[in-house]
């Protein structure tokens, strides 16, 4: 069975968290050590933002937001 890698990352713009998920089917750590570039979206503001993934894991890219993140609109 294949394990779903998630790297957390936090936007720049608007502080939002989420999660860049992805299959990594390299057999060998060192089978083609180099990744590739890939650009994702925040989920909540689209700001993009580049990031490494190991080769051919780009296909399998979700980017998911972390729960709890939601604004509740507490406000003053």
């Amino acid at each position: 069975m294949r394990d779903r890698k998630r790297a957390p990352h936090l936007c720049a713009a608007c502080g939002a968290r989420y999660e860049v998920c992805y299959y990594d089917d390299r057999q060998d750590d060192m089978q083609e050590p180099t990744g590739s570039l890939v650009e994702v979206h925040c989920p909540h503001c689209t700001k993009p933002k580049t990031v490494s993934l190991p080769r051919g894991s780009e296909r399998t890219l979700v980017v998911e937001p972390v729960e709890g993140d939601e604004d509740e609109g507490g406000g003053g």
